[in-house]
């Protein structure tokens, strides 16, 4: 008998002992009755949460919310019956439509859960003060600091142009059910190459995540005097965007050179001191290249305000409004002022147009509760003397803007009358996330740049 047993392997002596173990009836019943209650203690927490909600006038009906499945199946039927091109084509539709659908559906039961409410926070609460662990969205850094994961996972990640990394993401079913364009390098020449048509010149302004200029606060063994780290594929783009003759103003390189942080301590944008480097670089950037008209100086003037605000990615960490662990941040920001003595303006006169996202818009946008007039088209209206147009979407860099451009210019808005040049701001992450399709711009509706001044 032991020379038997010696022969088995361990998965093998595993499976006998396994086939000895015995439960009792009462012990059985016991377990799947504790399991049974377990699962169903659920439901009754929150249907008794969702019937308080309804009482107090929260809810506009005392119907459960996990109950509301209606639009799993219309919404599939109306891609199916819509949708043009082969029945597999429709059917197709119809799935991305179903998957779209359901993930809202898990999304929407996720935010109204009793458990996410109530308990989430405090069980966050403890995992990021005593072991300083984010969650799906958060990472949490050195000294105070928060990166946002998706800002990692570009940093660290798998090249973007690597072609098994394109095949995977042409693969990929979006919530929007149409099949995502991952590669930036065809949406951006075909951008060049309508504004060429156009005589305007587009300057192309990759905002770097976070952890590639402050890679130190997020790994302790990273030593500043390394290169900041890269995806594989951010230097290969832009040197082939150079050699198409496309302009690239790649600003990790001014922030770089800034040794003091640029960043917020628990947001994932920029500070507004990087704002303003970014802005001045790239203002000498477009003199240097004589894409402007000389023209007296407008006047545009700064003045300093103080403002505080939670980052970003502190509030992604979802934790109890009493935690305390991350107080708001101050910082100075600098106004711009119109010639006329108030607040910057945009100016669809302008012969500059930018183009850009929550990069361009923190401390531009109210809502964004970080200030007003102070933001990138602001500090770049000042470094230039001149008055900046601009079209900003906080998310979707990849083609959001380009979209509402486009929009406008089939409407007869002619938004790209008189431009000479169209900086495109967007984030980093975008390259290896974003949806890069072709938009067409309809170049016949634009008029011919010519000086315009306000």
């Amino acid at each position: 008998m032991n020379q038997q047993k010696s022969n088995l392997t361990r998965e093998d002596e595993a499976r006998v002992e396994m086939a000895r173990t015995t439960v009792s009836p009462v012990c059985g019943a016991w377990l799947i009755s504790l399991f049974i209650t377990a699962l169903l203690a659920v439901f009754v927490i929150q249907y008794a949460d969702d019937l308080t909600q309804y009482f107090q006038g929260a809810r506009p009906d005392a119907v459960p919310e996990f109950v509301r499945i209606k639009p799993l199946w219309i919404t599939p039927g109306r891609a199916f019956q819509t949708s043009e091109g082969s029945p597999w084509a429709r059917l197709t539709a119809a799935n991305r439509a179903l998957l779209g659908e359901m993930k809202r559906y898990e999304t929407r039961l996720e935010e109204t859960s009793w458990l996410a409410r109530r308990v989430l926070p405090q069980a966050q609460y403890v995992f990021t003060r005593w072991f300083r662990i984010g969650n799906e969205k958060v990472y949490c850094g050195r000294k105070g600091e928060l990166f946002y994961r998706p800002d990692v996972d570009f940093t660290a990640g798998r090249g973007f142009l690597d072609p098994g990394q394109l095949r995977s993401r042409r693969l990929s079913s979006p919530d929007r059910g149409i099949p995502v364009q991952p590669d930036p390098l065809a949406a951006i020449r075909d951008f060049d190459r309508e504004l060429k048509a156009m005589g305007i010149r587009l300057i192309v302004m990759p905002v770097p995540a976070k952890p590639a200029r402050q890679p130190a606060r997020l790994y302790k063994h990273y030593s500043d005097k390394l290169p900041p780290p890269l995806n594989p594929s951010y230097r290969v783009l832009v040197s082939t965007l150079q050699a198409d003759g496309i302009e690239v103003f790649d600003c990790l390189e001014t922030l770089s050179k800034h040794k003091k942080s640029v960043y917020l301590k628990q947001d994932t944008h920029w500070l507004p001191s990087g704002a303003m480097l970014a802005a001045e670089a790239l203002a000498r950037r477009i003199r240097a290249m004589g894409l402007l008209p000389e023209q007296p100086p407008a006047g545009y003037t700064r003045r300093e305000v103080d403002v505080a605000n939670r980052g970003d990615i502190a509030a992604l960490l979802r934790l109890p409004e009493e935690a305390g662990l991350y107080d708001p941040q101050w910082v100075e920001l600098f106004q711009v002022i119109s010639p006329d003595k108030k607040l910057w303006m945009r100016s669809e006169r302008s012969d500059v147009l930018l183009l850009g996202d929550s990069f361009a818009n923190i401390y531009s946008l109210p809502s964004m509760n970080w200030g007003v007039s102070a933001g990138l088209a602001e500090q770049l209206s000042y470094y230039l003397q001149r008055p900046v147009d601009r079209i900003t979407f906080n998310d979707n860099g990849a083609y959001a803007t380009r979209l509402e451009l486009a929009r406008r210019q089939t409407a007869g808005m002619h938004p790209l009358e008189g431009k000479r040049v169209v900086i495109w701001e967007f984030a980093a992450r975008e390259l290896a996330q974003g949806d890069w399709k072709k938009i067409p711009l309809k170049p016949e509706e634009a008029r011919p740049p010519s000086a315009l001044t306000e």
